[in-house]
């Protein structure tokens, strides 16, 4: 059973229905259990991941001013356009580093991490496997890396503009400028599925316990009572 898309946060994860305008939400509560609740829209996130959501808000606004305001300085103080080119992928490249390892750090919610390593394994096992019954061993085994993953296809991204630009920059012609575009975009896809466009992935995500993996479970298990 195959899940258009997923979410996680410091409690639990929700997952939307293939095909079906549902979501389901599974969470740890407070005392212990775990319910699965589904609804039309995403489940209403906790205090915490509301404040977590505006605090990466605000990082990665910060981060942006502070890049445009080194970039402005650069510019103004330098005077070689070539050097102002070379800086700006480090610059960019150091601001979305920089984003990741504070969204990773942060102390308000520790458990996202995990929750979202969770996440990927049960979506990997129901990509691999066809059957319908949900093996904790065999899920607890699945890899916490998910080639579909958000941070991955920012990493992509990232990459491609990071062959593109210096094509685009210094080669003259026109028609070459187009291939060498073509050629970063096939650059690109084959190390995303090579699998080696995770870097950002693996910093935002940690080896699940049991726990988390068992809100994976059950949320997926109500995703397929759900489709049939």
């Amino acid at each position: 059973m195959k899940n258009s898309a997923a979410r996680s946060y410091n409690d639990g994860i929700d997952f939307f229905v293939s095909g079906k305008n549902i979501v389901v939400s599974a969470r740890r509560g407070k005392d212990g259990r775990v319910v699965v609740t589904q609804s039309r829209k995403a489940e209403v996130k906790s205090k915490t991941d509301k404040r977590f959501k505006a605090i990466k808000t605000v990082i990665l606004l910060a981060i942006a001013l502070i890049l445009a305001i080194v970039y402005n300085f650069l510019s103004t103080f330098c005077s070689i356009e070539e050097l102002r080119k070379v800086l700006l992928l480090p610059l960019m490249w150091g601001g979305t580093f920089a984003y990741y390892y504070i969204v990773a750090k942060n102390p308000a919610t520790p458990n996202l991490s995990k929750y979202h390593a969770a996440e990927h394994k049960v979506l990997n096992y129901c990509d691999k496997y066809t059957d319908e019954i949900l093996d904790y061993d065999k899920i607890m085994q699945m890899s916490c890396i998910s080639i579909r993953c958000g941070s991955t296809v920012i990493a992509v991204i990232m990459v491609f503009i990071t062959i593109m630009l210096p094509g685009v920059w210094y080669i003259p012609w026109l028609a070459l400028k187009l291939i060498w575009i073509a050629l970063s975009i096939i650059v690109s896809m084959y190390l995303w599925a090579r699998g080696k466009c995770n870097f950002l992935q693996k910093m935002v995500i940690e080896t699940p316990r049991r726990e988390e993996v068992e809100v994976a479970v059950l949320g997926m298990e109500e995703c397929i009572r759900i489709s049939k």
